[in-house]
């Protein structure tokens, strides 16, 4: 199934692109979008993106089918085409709404009952422009999926591990993926431990030069800093999170894990979410990043931690590439290096 993902995701969300192209109501991007201001296409006119989404979504569609059905001829064109619709749906389609109604869900659950932001509040945000970025999300990770099938079988490597018959590059081994995968995981630690400390700062009352007194002293009348607490919290918590992927406790599950202790942590367990994280913040970095740039001055620029969650993404995709690196080597399954519809 996972090698025809990417092609019906590609082929359903095709036909409603052709329906915006066409006409029909509901086209998520352009001025149009309540949210554009967080979107790289929020000022660019329905009339021109919708039918360069259309196409687009049409020729990826082909690209797809191409891989599922394992065609070699031109397989390194068909790769980089696949990793390049991948960074598109990634980088460009996707914003950081996601990320943001993920983030508050905890403080829903939590601070709902005190006032701070109702259920039915935050329900009505799943509106048709955010809906639509789960549906890229999604697209996304299927079409990950997808392109790492299709590369392992067409090289006949293990369609788990993705080890082969040729001899792994120097920087793939295990040892070297755990000497570079600690920066990585350090960085992804450090960047929405930075943004923590900001909402924390603000929430306390220090606006630490990067916002007016005026700004500070609004936000704690309307309760903004207490939600913007509580975000850092989850931030600086998944940041934490993230060390597992070079550390012990990210194999073995620790002692303070009643039920668990002791048992080795598959893979999958933190490859999984922590892949998905890395598209989200990476997604939402891009957002924040475009967004910030040409309208605010070089110092607040700068010192604005949410200017590095590109960076905080990325990282955590480096981080878990070097975690899967040095764990691939528990693979029981490189007998599996038969191609799939041969």
């Amino acid at each position: 199934m996972i090698r025809w993902s990417a092609t019906l995701w590609s082929a359903l969300y095709g036909l409603v692109a052709l329906g915006w192209f066409f006409g029909a109501p509901g086209y998520p991007f352009g001025p149009a979008d309540p949210a554009a201001q967080l979107s790289p296409l929020g000022g660019i006119p329905a009339t021109t993106s919708a039918p360069v989404l259309a196409i687009g979504l049409v020729a990826a569609t082909a690209v797809a089918l191409l891989m599922a059905r394992g065609v070699r001829a031109g397989r390194p064109v068909l790769l980089t085409l696949a990793w390049l619709i991948t960074a598109v749906l990634a980088l460009v389609l996707n914003d950081g709404r996601v990320l943001m109604l993920i983030g508050y869900l905890p403080i829903v659950l939590v601070g709902a009952p005190f006032g701070l932001l109702s259920m039915e509040t935050y329900l009505s945000k799943f509106d048709g422009p955010n809906l639509n970025q789960f549906a890229l999300v999604l697209g996304v990770l299927l079409w990950l999926a997808a392109t790492l099938n299709y590369q392992r079988r067409t090289a006949e490597a293990c369609l788990s591990c993705g080890v082969g018959p040729r001899s792994m590059p120097r920087w793939a081994r295990p040892a070297a993926a755990a000497r570079w995968g600690k920066w990585f995981a350090y960085l992804a630690f450090l960047v929405p431990l930075a943004y923590a400390v900001t909402r924390w700062a603000w929430f306390g009352g220090f606006s630490l030069g990067l916002i007016s007194e005026e700004f500070l002293r609004e936000g704690q009348q309307n309760g903004v800093w207490i939600a913007g607490a509580g975000l850092g919290t989850f931030a600086a918590a998944g940041g934490l999170l993230t060390l597992g992927l070079v550390y012990r406790w990210g194999e073995v599950y620790p002692f303070w894990l009643p039920g668990l202790r002791g048992k080795r942590v598959s893979p999958l367990t933190a490859i999984i979410p922590a892949s998905l994280v890395a598209v989200i913040v990476t997604a939402a970095g891009m957002g924040v990043f475009t967004g910030l740039v040409g309208r605010v001055g070089l110092t607040e620029f700068i010192v604005n931690p949410m200017t590095f969650f590109p960076f905080w993404g990325l990282a955590l995709g480096g981080a878990t590439v070097a975690y899967f690196l040095r764990r691939r080597v528990e693979c029981t399954r490189h007998e599996d290096r038969v191609l799939v519809g041969r």
